[in-house]
């Protein structure tokens, strides 16, 4: 069922259907319910932060200090400002 609403004022129609549907695009939206509004349901999650709002999201040019050297030489930035040392066990 489609419901057509003409405004008086600006001369606009805004259509209305049972379908949770676009007429003239055709994306259609689920059945609305409480828990697509809830933060703490995945139903109505954003899928791309899972709805926290924020993507955490590594750069490998901040991360990699120096592409020449090695690990235990401080290729990697955040282990040298800590300077956590790697040790491997000897043979």
């Amino acid at each position: 069922m489609v419901l057509q609403l003409s405004l008086r004022l600006t001369k606009e129609e805004i259509f209305f259907n049972e379908q949770l549907s676009c007429a003239d695009c055709g994306v259609s939206y689920p059945e609305i319910s409480p828990r697509t509004f809830s933060f703490n349901s995945p139903y109505g999650a954003c899928p791309t932060c899972s709805g926290l709002g924020t993507i955490i999201e590594f750069d490998p040019e901040l991360i990699i200090a120096d592409e020449n050297l090695t690990i235990n030489e401080g290729a990697i930035a955040p282990l040298v400002k800590y300077r956590i040392s790697i040790h491997q066990p000897s043979s």
